[in-house]
């Protein structure tokens, strides 16, 4: 009869044959897998006694004269595989033999998320980017989250600042201020071909009305230099002069920024002053207008910028007392805000300011629809004092008449509201800060009829007007409530 050999040849099976005399004989070899093992037969009993144990699997021998039969081996289980190549497993699974039993992990970038068999979860979708279940806001980037870090607000236009360098920008392009490859009216975030892929590190937009609608858009590269596309040029082209720039402030068609220095530069139209340079007639190139400047805001017509010793200079347009300095003159050149100490932001609406530090907020100019947030309509020309109700704010910025903080990651907002650009759920003004109902944001941005906020999660919502999709939900309804911004 065949048995298996108690001498294996790997990967094979010896074919023996057993005489009733228990003498054993090879008479072949066959592959493992081909062969089920055999029955060990039993010694058959002596005269008078009891017949031999069987194998494993194998059948009792037969008892002698007399005797007793012997009792059957146990049955043997096969091994599940002998090569991967027998491990088939299911979707963007991968099979391996180990020790006779087949193990399965999952292909790179997959992963079992779900009670569906095998891998079937892709990692790098912004819903399951890198994890099961870690979603992202904007995209997934070789399994991280790439989201936005900063967002700005232009004429009527938005942009954001992505992790990795990227600028996108979405809303009015008629001008090339979302970029040359986006669509006059740009629903969505649109990527803008910078100078060089994923090298931004800042990014600020404004627009106006000189005769004829205009609108520029201006981001600080990792390189120090700054580029700005707009005004009839979708394609980001390097401003000259600049170097070692750690912030820009896009206004009424004049811009400035901030060397690492402390050394201020602004360039652009001049007819009221805002540039700052002592003069009034329009500044073609980057000059050199103050010195150890933390932080600047241009507006329409006016400039506000914190110092490093924590006081505020103003300079431009003063009709309605937006500079702070007790008058309404207007003022070429760069004039202390009195009254204010220990700030660390600054934020420039068409016709009003506000100021900020840990401790609270400041407000001046124009008034007529309740921007300083004072709880009246008369216009102020020196800082007014905020009741902020405890509340400690870190984030400060102005749209055309409208006004927003963040306090201890609250949205609050007040001023002009007749396109909901308060976000606060109807159309009506109001005269003191207001809540949005957003939480855990760390930075707003005002257009003219619109804003955006960004929370600590990268998130971006905004709402208002959406007549040129500046909302960025893909839409042109407006919109009373922030809404979720659509990227591709």
């Amino acid at each position: 009869m065949r048995t298996r050999a108690t001498t294996w040849m790997p990967g094979m099976v010896a074919l023996v044959v057993v005489s009733g005399y228990g003498c054993k004989q090879i008479i072949g070899w066959e592959p493992a897998t081909l062969m089920e093992p055999d029955a060990g037969g039993g010694g058959s009993g002596g005269e008078g006694g009891s017949g031999g144990e069987g194998g494993v699997g194998g059948v009792g021998g037969s008892g002698g004269e007399g005797g007793v039969g012997g009792s059957g081996g146990a049955g043997g289980a096969p091994p599940e595989c002998m090569v991967a190549a027998d491990c088939q497993g299911e979707t963007h699974e991968v099979g391996a033999c180990e020790l006779g039993k087949c193990v399965y992990t999952c292909e790179a970038g997959w992963d079992d998320c779900t009670a569906a068999p095998g891998c079937e979860t892709d990692l790098t979708t912004k819903e399951n980017c890198g994890a099961c279940g870690n979603g992202c806001a904007a995209f997934c980037k070789a399994g991280t989250c790439n989201d936005p870090v900063s967002v700005a607000g232009g004429y009527h236009h938005h942009c954001a600042v992505l992790k990795d360098g990227e600028v996108y920008c979405w809303g009015r392009n008629e001008m090339g201020e979302v970029g040359a490859d986006a669509p006059i009216l740009s629903k969505s975030p649109v990527k803008v071909s910078l100078p060089a892929p994923g090298s931004a590190k800042q990014v600020d937009g404004s627009g106006y009305f000189g005769g004829s609608y205009s609108a520029r858009t201006c981001a600080v590269l990792t390189d120090g230099t700054v580029a700005c596309w707009g005004e009839g040029n979708g394609t980001p082209t390097k401003v000259s002069s600049l170097t070692n720039i750690v912030h820009v402030s896009v206004g009424g068609g004049h811009y400035c920024a901030v060397n690492s220095v402390g050394g201020l530069y602004c360039w652009g139209r001049n007819n009221h002053g805002q540039v700052g340079n002592g003069s009034t007639s329009f500044q073609p190139i980057p000059v050199l207008v103050d010195s150890d400047v933390v932080v600047v805001d241009a507006s329409t017509t006016h400039t506000c910028a914190v110092k490093k010793s924590g006081s505020v200079s103003c300079w431009g347009y003063n009709f309605q007392g937006q500079l702070g300095i007790g008058s309404m003159n207007n003022s070429p050149s760069p004039t202390m805000v009195p009254g204010l100490a220990s700030i660390s932001g600054v934020s420039c609406g068409e016709n009003h300011t506000c100021a900020m530090n840990s401790a609270g907020i400041w407000c001046w100019g124009g008034n007529q629809v309740g921007q300083l947030g004072i709880g009246s309509i008369m216009d102020k020309n020196v800082p007014q004092s905020l009741s902020l109700q405890g509340k400690s704010p870190t984030f400060i910025d102005l749209g055309y008449s409208d006004s927003f903080a963040v306090l201890d990651g609250q949205l609050f907002a007040w001023g002009l509201n007749n396109f909901g650009q308060l976000g606060i759920g109807n159309t009506t003004n109001a005269h003191n800060p207001a809540g949005t109902g957003l939480q855990t944001v760390v930075a707003v941005r005002a257009g003219v009829r619109s804003a955006c906020a960004l929370n600590d999660a990268g998130r971006t919502r905004c709402w208002g007007d959406n007549t040129y999709g500046q909302l960025g939900d893909g839409t042109t309804t407006s919109k009373l409530t922030p809404t979720n911004v659509v990227w591709p």
